[in-house]
């Protein structure tokens, strides 16, 4: 390997290390996670063809199998279990922000602690976080997990678990696989009907967030919900 080829492969090591990761795009971020190259590429090089059979998408790429990885050439078994363990692993650190809050006081963040789970989706879910007196959220429940073209949840679905488990509020959260947030009139119709009924068994829905890649959308914020 020449000098050249040498200093661009290692490149990203060092801007994350003088930059920060936020610095870094997304192909330095997986070159990184690659460590190395093929022959006659570099790790960035391997990086960018990755993310270019993927639509330059990482989202698909994160729902992609181990055998669709390796399907491109130059990454091998090795490298792709590497890139399904790093999803996981944001995945499950996402999934643990909520036992971290102490309360939820805005949208920001209610979405903050499933944005990381949820942005990546290529289905929609929607999920139930239950909270108790003091707004914290006490544990989150998915009732609802549908295809690429949306996901369906009826409000007895929706206070199943609330009634159960005695919160004293609770908060839907759903995300949108095509990144876009905007309310879609069938969640807007979802959002009062459940709305309504909590209103009747004395469960209060605060919010109801829409999860889209790296932007969300609070209906409360929106006006669908009247404001507390």
């Amino acid at each position: 390997m020449t000098m050249d080829r040498l200093s661009k492969e290692s490149q990203p090591y060092w801007r994350m290390e003088r930059l920060g990761a936020d610095r870094l795009s997304e192909a330095e971020l997986l070159a990184i996670i690659l460590r190395s190259g093929i022959r006659g590429k570099t790790a960035f090089e391997l990086a960018n063809e990755v993310l270019s059979s993927f639509g330059f998408s990482a989202r698909r790429m994160s729902n992609a199998s181990v055998r669709q990885l390796t399907a491109i050439k130059g990454l091998g078994k090795v490298k792709a279990i590497q890139i399904k363990a790093v999803f996981e692993l944001c995945a499950r650190l996402s999934a643990s922000k909520a036992e971290a809050v102490d309360a939820v006081r805005n949208p920001d963040d209610l979405a903050g602690i499933y944005m990381g789970s949820m942005r990546w989706l290529v289905h929609e879910e929607v999920v139930v976080a239950m909270l108790d007196s003091k707004n914290k959220v006490m544990r989150s429940q998915t009732i609802s997990k549908g295809g690429i073209s949306g996901s369906s949840a009826h409000p007895r679905e929706v206070f199943a678990e609330a009634c159960k488990c005695g919160c004293a509020s609770i908060a839907m959260v759903h995300n949108h696989p095509s990144g876009d947030s905007s309310p879609s009139q069938g969640d807007l119709d979802l959002t009062r009907r459940v709305a309504e009924a909590g209103r009747i068994i004395g469960i209060e829905l605060v919010d109801h967030i829409i999860i889209g890649d790296g932007e969300y959308a609070s209906l409360r914020n929106l006006g669908v919900l009247p404001l507390a």
